[in-house]
């Protein structure tokens, strides 16, 4: 038995009218997706082409209106991965999620993400008024910030260690969220809840 094009298979459902109008219609959008996805954009939207496909990335693009902005967002992204592994062992320690083979690999996350947290505050770019972020303290009292970046590593490398030494994480985990907590109350505004 011959095989039937993909054309002749549609038509057995639909009438040959459609069945054409919807092949031409598929092509078309294969065409113009094509087309988009060599712009780079889709609907204002990033488009990523790779081994899967022209994939739409909806979070992009990004529009910045100042140097500021984009420091502000680098640093947030970078707190934000700080918290993402924080949480990630804090769900197995402390909550009992069952990945505690990740927990190695996000405590040595934090501490070599930890060695560049002050590099993350050198433009002196806090938040802007009326909004939540870094407070300008940071800047003005370097000495004292200084010191909460010191105790955020100093955690960060004990709770690595402890992963290394398979003790038991409870403690250097509580040191760890200390550190984080210590520093946010004196060089953060937090966003109204």
């Amino acid at each position: 038995m011959p095989k039937k094009s993909a054309q002749a298979s549609l038509s057995a459902f639909l009438p040959l009218d459609l069945g054409g109008l919807f092949m031409r219609g598929i092509v078309a959008s294969l065409i113009l997706l094509g087309a988009l996805g060599a712009i780079g954009q889709v609907h204002g939207h990033e488009v990523v082409d790779g081994p899967f496909g022209a994939i739409v990335d909806h979070q992009k693009p990004f529009s910045f209106r100042s140097d500021d902005e984009r420091v502000r967002y680098a640093r947030q992204q970078q707190m934000r991965a700080f918290s993402a592994h924080f949480r990630t062992i804090e769900a197995s320690v402390k909550y009992g999620a069952p990945f505690d083979g990740l927990i190695a690999a996000n405590a040595a996350s934090l501490e070599n993400l930890g060695q560049g947290l002050a590099e993350l505050f050198r433009p002196e770019v806090p938040m802007e008024s009326g909004r939540h972020g870094a407070k300008s303290d940071i800047w003005s009292e370097p000495s004292r910030f200084a010191l909460h970046v010191k105790g955020f590593q100093a955690a960060a490398s004990n709770l690595r260690q402890a992963t290394n030494d398979r003790v038991p994480l409870a403690a250097p985990l509580q040191a760890m969220r200390h550190q984080c907590l210590a520093c946010h109350q004196s060089f953060r505004v937090f966003a109204p809840r």
